[in-house]
């Protein structure tokens, strides 16, 4: 399994970005390669989710996955087809200034093996590394947003 990992400090609370984030509608729009998500089954902060995923080159899949939760701190999506994937995003509360905020690291670990005959592992994780840049920039924009209405 390979680790891609990046962390960005979002001016907002561990709690609020977690609401965030488990709000599967919103998720869509933060996460680039997940196109849909639909709750199977649901139990306090666990369940079973179905997610259509956008594999590099345009490849749609549809996987069931486990997703787990810890409010304010956790959130955690793992499947294990058509390959092993797990997408962990860990809040950590973190003071800046006098503003109280949140340290996110948005961690991917996949199994590269089946992917590596199409794509090196440098090239991909380099790839990989900006769409995770480009997903905590979509959090934190939804988090602005979400955060002026209410």
């Amino acid at each position: 399994m390979h680790t891609i990992s990046r962390t960005r400090w979002i001016p907002y609370s561990p709690h609020f970005v977690y609401a965030v984030l488990t709000d599967p509608e919103k998720f869509e729009q933060i996460v680039k390669r997940i196109e849909a998500i639909r709750i199977l089954e649901r139990h306090g902060e666990r369940g079973t989710i179905l997610a259509k995923i956008d594999l590099p080159g345009r490849k749609w899949i549809e996987t069931t996955g486990t997703v787990e939760g810890e409010v304010g701190k956790r959130l955690v999506f793992t499947t294990h087809e058509p390959f092993p994937l797990k997408i962990t995003w860990d809040l950590k509360p973190e003071i800046q200034g006098t503003l109280i905020g949140s340290r996110v690291t948005n961690s991917v670990e996949l199994d590269l093996s089946p992917i590596a005959a199409l794509w090196s592992k440098l090239v991909l994780t380099g790839y990989l590394s900006t769409e995770i840049d480009d997903d905590l920039q979509r959090l934190e924009d939804t988090v602005a947003n979400e955060s002026a209405l209410v």
